[in-house]
This record gives structure tokens, sequence and C-alpha cells, in this order.
């Protein structure tokens, strides 16, 4: 669970890279199952509560950015903006 969560490899690819001790289907049932039972919001929420009293969180300057690129046959896309679009 932890290389498939880790690296975002395959089900497969994680079976192959633990030398096949436990099987992809296995694995990938036993994540549903904990996705089911509410385990990684668990996890999360402890993380932040356990952060914010080690570190402390401050939220008063926050800044998100977010992009998305396509790629196509190993070509990079830039997202279409106003400064980008094509033209009519």
């Amino acid at each position: 669970m932890h290389v498939r969560l880790t690296t975002g490899c395959s089900w497969v690819d994680a079976e192959r890279i633990c030398g096949g001790k436990v099987s992809d289907s296995t694995v990938r049932e036993r994540y549903s199952l904990w996705v089911d039972a509410g385990v990684f919001k668990k996890v999360a929420a402890n993380a932040v509560v356990a952060y914010d009293r080690i570190i402390g969180l401050d939220m008063s300057e926050i800044a998100i950015d977010g992009s998305l690129f396509l790629l196509r046959a190993g070509t990079l896309i830039r997202p279409t903006t106003v400064v980008n679009r094509p033209r009519a």
C-alpha cells in the first residue's frame, strides 16, 4: 500500500516492486475497504492536528496556485489562457 500511495505506480507495478509478497488484487481490495471505512480521512485529520500542536498552523497568509498541463505524445501543451489562446 505504501509503495502505491507514495509513488503513484499501478497496482501491478506495486506488487512487482514488493517482490510479489502481496497480490495487487489483495492490496486494491484492502485500499477500497480502508477508503470506505474513512481510514485515510482520519489519518489526514490527525496529521493536521499533530502538525498544529507541534509546529503550529498559521492560516493568516496562505496562497494556493494550480495549473493544468496536458501531455500529448510527449509534447507539453500549455493551458489555454487569455494570453495564449488560439486566435479565431
